[in-house]
């Protein structure tokens, strides 16, 4: 028994040891400090949730002061698919006004496909950390601009200043030569109605496609410029444009006379089709593409369905390198 007690006697100095060392590494390790890129990382997840209808994963994301801004009736909504439309945001800022709290800014665009119609709004998101996370703990709405069509066939483009923009059909010309066509070589330029309108990322420029024989697409500088032609589709129509994040150039989903989808990339300002080798390696005749979407200003990807006489093993998703000209796949 007295030697049993004395080898617990002398294991207690060890356990104070081992405990001591213990607190002493919790005390050196490093403790998770809060960054800019981290809140910005959860933010951009949280703006992505959004657009894309999760609408629980991005509310567990909100302490109970942002419910109350997302809950309000003139607040930002939190489920950005839910309004039915083409929704988009575009990262503008982001600044620290204190330790473990920041603010971003991002421009969210909106395209009605039924009624044309546009609108762009800024949103800034308030990000806290807290309890060792990011929340949101805030938000703000500040209105941009929109643009849409009225009875008369006016495009009409507002601000929270009032109307600043109109235009209509007779501003626009009434022959137009498609891109790449002998200067001689014109066609009419439909006018029966508009068939979309889009705002470029910054707000700066829109984007209109009227429908007729042949559909046209133009645009216009914000806030009073000159509607200006982009392409005359020959016996097509633009159903879908994309914005390049820098706004310099867009790509357009065109319905070919053969039934399919083909793309069309443009500069805007000079107007000019961007010959890449699309039509080419995916003609129209036999592959319809869509779904693009600009992953950076010189990388789109875009979706390929095969057609009758297509080789179905083209199907799947593929990217554009603008930079390089290379088409690759990236995924069945």
């Amino acid at each position: 028994m007295i030697a049993r007690h004395g080898c617990q006697r002398r294991w207690v100095p060890v356990l104070l040891l081992a405990v001591l060392l213990a607190l002493a590494g919790t005390a050196c390790a490093p403790r998770q400090r809060p960054t800019m890129d981290a809140a910005k990382a959860m933010v951009d997840q949280f703006m992505q949730d959004r657009a894309e209808g999760r609408v629980q994963n991005a509310q567990a994301r909100l302490t109970p002061a942002a419910r109350a801004a997302f809950d309000a009736q003139s607040g930002p909504a939190l489920d950005l698919e839910g309004l039915d439309d083409e929704v988009r945001f575009y990262f503008q800022s982001a600044s620290s006004p204190g330790v473990g709290r920041y603010l971003f800014v991002f421009r969210v665009h909106r395209v009605a496909r039924e009624a044309p119609h546009a609108a762009y709004w800024d949103e800034t998101i308030q990000v806290l950390w807290q309890g060792g996370e990011y929340r949101v703990d805030g938000a703000a709405l500040a209105s941009g601009r929109e643009a849409s069509v009225g009875e008369d066939l006016m495009v009409r483009v507002r601000s929270a200043q009032g109307e600043e923009f109109a235009f209509g059909f007779g501003d626009l010309p009434d022959e137009f030569s498609p891109q790449g066509a002998p200067d001689d070589l014109a066609f009419g330029v439909g006018k029966e109605g508009y068939v979309l309108l889009s705002f470029s990322p910054a707000g700066d420029r829109l984007a209109f496609v009227t429908w007729g024989t042949h559909g046209f697409l133009g645009a216009a500088a914000m806030p009073q410029g000159e509607p200006r032609g982009i392409d005359l589709h020959f016996e097509g129509v633009t159903v879908d444009v994309e914005w390049a994040p820098d706004g310099q150039r867009l790509v357009a989903v065109v319905d070919e006379p053969t039934g399919n989808q083909a793309l069309m990339l443009y500069s805007v300002f000079p107007p000019e089709r961007l010959a890449l080798g699309l039509r080419e390696l995916f003609p129209p005749e036999q592959y319809s593409l869509s779904d693009p979407r600009w992953q950076q200003p010189g990388r789109l990807t875009f979706i390929v369905r095969a057609a009758e006489g297509g080789a179905a093993a083209r199907e799947g998703a593929w990217q554009l390198d603008m930079g390089t000209g290379t088409v690759s796949r990236t995924g069945p």
